[in-house]
């Protein structure tokens, strides 16, 4: 079969390699229809001297990428919820998927089947809509968005962009979307955010007693500040990595501010219409 295969730094080729086969029961094998790059993982690995420090810590030659939608072509006996022809989406623990065929063990992958209607360049990157969402439920699978929770999404790639989306599904009352590009913050919108703010132009951080105190409207993102730092995917993203304002004084319609937790307090934001804010880099 045909594979995209890193050979070095930087130094990726098509090659005939071998076709794999299902070991195990719970195992499927795909055939691969459409990939997608993943700007994270990819990229990195691709231009990486030591690929096998990152996800998914694969040693030079490897097959990379990821993010991609295919038909089940064959299935182990323990596969019962899926049959041959599926055309399914998943998340996949060890990567490998820029070939004709890929083979998902269902006892540690993500897979489901997806709808005809579905185009491919969509199905592609379900795989991040899986692999994301994921990361709002803790390991015993209790939820770490509840119905009529409000929810802050801070970066606005794509995954952020999902979040919004992910997160109305799961019941939140009120999204707020903060990122710096113009039309990302637009798309937040029409992905369900309630409203936006440019963490370049409106952002700062207050002291959380001086936000309550004066009745601002609360969000809060159910995540402690250890693992708020520790994940640091677009909705639990490092705080501190936020650039303060440069000094001066200004108006902004709308104004979110995080305040900086202790490991064992949740990390939350605030609203307040019309807030004049003092900041300096």
């Amino acid at each position: 079969m045909k594979a995209a295969v890193v050979k070095g730094k930087c130094d990726v080729i098509v090659l005939d390699v071998g076709e794999p086969v299902i070991q195990k029961p719970s195992e499927i094998k795909i055939r691969v229809t459409t990939g997608a790059i993943c700007n994270t993982t990819d990229n990195k690995v691709y231009a990486s001297d030591t690929p096998e420090k990152n996800w998914p810590n694969d040693k030079f030659p490897f097959i990379i990428g990821h993010e991609c939608t295919g038909r089940i072509v064959e299935k182990g006996e323990g596969v019962k919820d899926l049959k041959v022809g599926d055309r399914i989406i998943y998340w996949t623990v060890n990567g490998r998927a820029f070939a004709d065929y890929l083979i998902l063990d269902t006892e540690y992958s993500a897979v489901a089947a997806i709808n005809e209607e579905v185009p491919e360049d969509v199905a592609a990157v379900m795989e991040m809509v899986v692999g994301s969402a994921r990361l709002l439920f803790q390991e015993n699978g209790t939820p770490l968005i509840n119905p009529g929770d409000s929810v802050a999404v801070i970066g606005l790639g794509p995954a952020g962009l999902m979040y919004h989306r992910i997160a109305r599904m799961m019941g939140a009352s009120k999204i707020a979307g903060a990122g710096r590009r113009a039309l990302r913050l637009e798309t937040a919108k029409k992905m369900g955010a309630d409203f936006v703010f440019d963490t370049g132009a409106a952002f700062t951080m207050l002291n959380k007693n001086l936000a309550e105190s004066r009745g601002w409207e609360k969000f809060d993102t159910g995540l402690k500040f250890g693992s708020y730092i520790k994940e640091g995917p677009p909705l639990v993203c490092d705080l501190r990595k936020i650039p303060k304002l440069s000094f001066g004084v200004r108006q902004v319609d709308d104004l979110v501010v995080a305040t900086p937790v202790n490991e064992n307090e949740k990390v939350s934001m605030y609203r307040r219409p019309r807030a004049t804010i003092i900041g300096r880099r």
